[in-house]
């Protein structure tokens, strides 16, 4: 990740909880609950001074919905982008379904794990650090996902190298997040041992980054 002539004020926002029964898993076009709603407010109370110059939204409706409700608090509004790249991993046919017809699937692989992933530990975390050549059926594999999260985001910075400050905020997922922290510490895909810096749901990350450093400065 080079990180060469950028002073930047990024802000990792993880969109707020999704209104699925615990037992199901989330899609694309999963809302926000109502817990999810006051947790977004709560976020935008919290973020409502600050005068990003860019304000970068994930396409799935929880991001977007999130996003909403922190765009509309913000004093000075900065143009309102929704970009792919931003996107969670894409669960294929799993995406929606209840857990317990997933385990059905003659496709599950038993070491996947399902109900040994929580809040402080993304779903792509422990892949990325078991079996980083899983992929979702019909979905996506974590090496496509890591590919497209990295292009996308090394061609958000490849834009900053301007000598001006910026200070962005990103509305996405953790996974996605997840590998965004990892790139800026300077891991690469075909690394081991990937360290887990969870972002809560309805919760953000505040990263400076500055003289060829990367300083966390808030997390949740």
């Amino acid at each position: 990740m080079d990180l060469r002539n950028l002073e930047i004020d990024l802000f990792l926002i993880r969109h707020a909880q999704p209104e699925n029964p615990p037992e199901h898993w989330t899609s694309p076009t999963s809302p926000l609950s109502e817990e999810g709603i006051i947790q977004a407010k709560t976020t935008a109370e919290e973020l409502r001074t600050q005068r990003f110059s860019e304000f970068i939204v994930s396409p799935f409706l929880r991001t977007k919905q999130t996003a909403m409700y922190i765009h509309e608090a913000l004093e000075d509004k900065p143009v309102f982008s929704e970009q792919e790249w931003l996107a969670e991993i894409d669960l294929g046919i799993w995406a929606g379904k209840i857990k317990s017809e997933i385990k059905e699937d003659p496709s599950y692989p038993k070491f996947f794990p399902m109900d040994k992933v929580g809040r402080h530990e993304p779903l792509v975390a422990r892949l990325l650090n078991t079996h980083k050549e899983f992929a979702f059926p019909q979905g996506e594999s974590l090496q496509i996902f890591w590919n497209r999260v990295s292009s996308g985001f090394e061609k958000l910075l490849a834009l900053k190298r301007d000598g001006k400050e910026y200070q962005i905020a990103l509305v996405g997922h953790g996974g996605s997040f997840f590998i965004i922290q990892s790139l800026l510490l300077g891991k690469k895909f075909t690394d081991s041992h990937f360290p887990v810096m969870a972002i809560n749901m309805g919760c953000y990350a505040h990263i400076r980054i500055f003289k060829e450093r990367v300083v966390f400065i808030q997390l949740n």
